[in-house]
């Protein structure tokens, strides 16, 4: 409903105050949270440092309550991580965007460029952001932060290694096995 404190609803005057309320029908809710007094507050935990106030409509046990709490908490992780890893790539991407215009001169050159940039970026940013989440990991989950670092390790040895050979072997030319002169001494 909405309430007005005004004289007249349909003629407002400057200073006049309206209130819009709504009403919620009974429901069973569970809660948990602190109890102050004949209401709720957040619950401040002392190991952590952190709050709780949980509310799901319908009957919940604290179980399953936590459990959808630590579900909720591990999507949102996820999705920021990719967020992250996302804004990385693009801003890595516009770091080197400007090779891809002046490549542009020669028509083909130019989109050539611009997805051999694109994919560096994209693996740049996975490595870093691999590490990033290893780092952030090595405290709470030792392990899974050594899995995730050693991969990111291996993988940028074999990168590294991949490269190496191929610029190496650029300046080298094919040698025969045959030589003419060996022929003469037979």
């Amino acid at each position: 409903g909405i309430s007005s404190s005004s004289s007249s609803s349909s003629s407002p005057s400057i200073g006049d105050s309206r209130v819009t309320f709504d009403t919620t029908p009974p429901a069973v809710i569970s809660v948990v949270a602190q109890q102050s007094g004949k209401s709720f507050s957040t619950f401040q935990t002392t190991e952590a440092g952190g709050s709780i106030l949980l509310v799901q409509s319908g009957n919940a046990t604290s179980v399953e309550m936590f459990d959808q709490a630590h579900a909720d908490n591990t999507t949102t992780s996820w999705l920021l991580r990719l967020a992250g890893f996302l804004a990385m790539t693009f801003g890595i991407y516009l770091v080197f965007r400007p090779l891809e215009v002046f490549a542009d001169v020669i028509p083909c050159l130019g989109d050539l460029v611009g997805c051999g940039i694109f994919f560096a970026a994209f693996f740049v940013s996975a490595m870093l952001s691999a590490t990033t989440i290893a780092l952030a990991w090595l405290f709470h989950h030792p392990e899974i932060a050594a899995l995730v670092f050693g991969s990111v390790v291996l993988v940028g040895l074999i990168v590294y290694c991949a490269v190496k050979s191929c610029t190496s072997n650029k300046g080298q030319t094919p040698t025969n096995k045959e030589d003419p002169d060996d022929e003469d001494e037979e």
